[in-house]
């Protein structure tokens, strides 16, 4: 019970004499104003220090990229922990840009004639005077339409110089290399090509004459033979189908014909 209760008798004889009003009343005793209460009012300036973790004396706490240790004993406290930036990884998103997304182009003919396969592509460049559209259709599937006229397939008409020329072993028929030439400049790598006017040479018939089987060159009660084209001619080609439906050069050119009597 507080000091000077009427029950407590240590002190039933004592008096309190309240001699200044509360903080928060106005008025009564001693006042011509009538009891009240002040309304609390302004601000106070009070600051909170940081608040920080007391120091475990010779104790480091290591995390990725922090690292803390504590000040002696009863002196400081930790400095505030400061977090690393976090990096967010870049994620490549469909093909071109960022890393780029890695495709596989297969093809029954690499313009020579033979099927290759093609890995880490990101990038495919067409070129030439047919290409229709390249299109979407469906989603992450591009549709070329490369078509024209010539072979049934689309061609190209390609100018080159023959640089090789190697013979079949029965035939009059010679399978060529050919540099292609633009705007007087060699573009790119040899090609295979192939002449027009062989395609029919037989075992024993070649460019119109009549052949010894064999090698099936030389003309029959002759010392002539059918050879190739001349190497550094000048050939105009054409990029088109073959009968079996893939994609060859195509040129015609005549046949050199040597010996002598």
């Amino acid at each position: 019970m507080p000091l000077g209760d009427d029950n407590d008798f240590r002190t039933s004889r004592w008096q309190v004499a309240r001699r200044f009003p509360g903080l928060m009343e106005r008025g009564g005793d001693g006042s011509a104003m009538i009891p009240s209460f002040n309304r609390p009012t302004g601000y106070s300036d009070i600051t909170m220090p940081p608040i920080g973790i007391p120091p475990i004396p010779g104790t480091t706490i290591t995390l990725p990229g922090i690292s803390i240790t504590g000040g002696p004993e009863g002196g400081g406290i930790f400095p505030p922990i400061v977090f690393p930036p976090i990096t967010f990884p870049t994620i490549p998103v469909g093909g071109a840009g960022g890393a780029g997304t890695t495709i596989t182009v297969e093809t029954a003919n690499d313009g020579s004639g033979n099927p290759a396969t093609y890995t880490g592509i990101t990038t495919i460049e067409f070129t030439g005077s047919n290409l229709t559209s390249v299109i979407q259709s469906p989603a992450g599937t591009a549709v070329v339409n490369y078509s024209g006229g010539g072979g049934g397939g689309g061609s190209t008409l390609v100018y080159g110089k023959i640089t090789g020329a190697t013979k079949n072993a029965t035939l009059a028929k010679w399978t060529y290399s050919v540099q292609p030439y633009l705007n007087g400049a060699p573009n790119g790598a040899a090609v295979t090509a192939y002449n027009l006017l062989e395609e029919s040479n037989m075992g024993t018939n070649a460019y119109g004459y009549q052949v010894q089987a064999g090698t099936g060159d030389r003309i029959v009660a002759t010392n002539y033979f059918v050879r190739s084209v001349p190497l550094d001619a000048w050939v105009r080609m054409e990029f088109t189908d073959d009968v079996d439906g893939t994609s060859k050069y195509w040129f015609s050119a005549p046949n050199r014909i040597d010996g002598g009597c």
